[in-house]
């Protein structure tokens, strides 16, 4: 498990690469990563591109909260995800502007839309609506995840990554905004031309997943 530090060193150098990808304007979004005794989590307020270690609370096993009196306001959200993942490591929520874009529109995300997205991360669940900052997110997520979820969507919110380290959970936010923005331009162009799903072999997700997609 890493330290505290290492965590918190993690979560900073995370917020600067999604604050490039487009992912995290101002103090939208949170990040938390597991940590001995516990996990770190942003604040509330922080300007997630731009953290610093003053900008994370610490919150033990117990669920107390120590170093910051004032979390992120979805940090029930991602207390509920340890709580029923023992495997996530990583939580990564962002605001991500073309997942939220389909979900505005009304339009599903379609995890078969492009064949990486559905080799490496299977289904990507959307919950059903949930008030921001209430407590709401946690109990809608709860109803859709499982042991094997790598991302849900949360409409006219956004989305939420899980993984077993903050470098993955990135990547799978980016990769997740790169499939939304994809079929947002082809509905656009009113035409999807979606892939026969039997030709997506369960070997060929493992080995995706072991050797990432090239």
């Amino acid at each position: 498990m890493n330290s505290e530090t290492q965590a918190i060193a993690d979560l900073i150098k995370a917020g600067d690469r999604l604050r490039a990808s487009g992912l995290l304007p101002g103090t939208s979004g949170n990040l938390s990563a597991r940590c001995d005794g516990g996990f770190v989590i942003t604040n509330s307020g922080a300007t997630t591109g731009h953290l610093s270690p003053e900008d994370f609370s610490f919150v033990g096993r117990d669920g107390n909260v120590t170093k910051s009196s004032k979390p992120s306001s979805e940090l029930p959200l991602h207390q509920a995800i340890y709580r029923i993942r023992d495997n996530a490591r990583a939580i990564v929520h962002v605001h991500a502007p073309f997942v939220v874009a389909l979900t505005l529109a009304e339009t599903c995300f379609d995890s078969s839309a492009l064949p990486e997205t559905k080799l490496k991360f299977g289904e990507v669940p959307t919950t059903r609506f949930a008030q921001p900052s209430t407590g709401q997110s946690a109990e809608v997520i709860s109803e859709v995840l499982t042991e094997t979820t790598k991302a849900v969507i949360i409409p006219l919110h956004g989305l939420v990554a899980i993984d077993e380290n903050v470098r993955e959970a990135c990547s799978i936010a980016e990769e997740i905004e790169y499939s939304a923005k994809v079929q947002f331009f082809a509905r656009l162009m009113q035409k999807v031309e979606r892939i026969n799903e039997s030709l997506y072999r369960p070997e060929d997700c493992k080995e995706q997943q072991h050797e990432g997609t090239k």
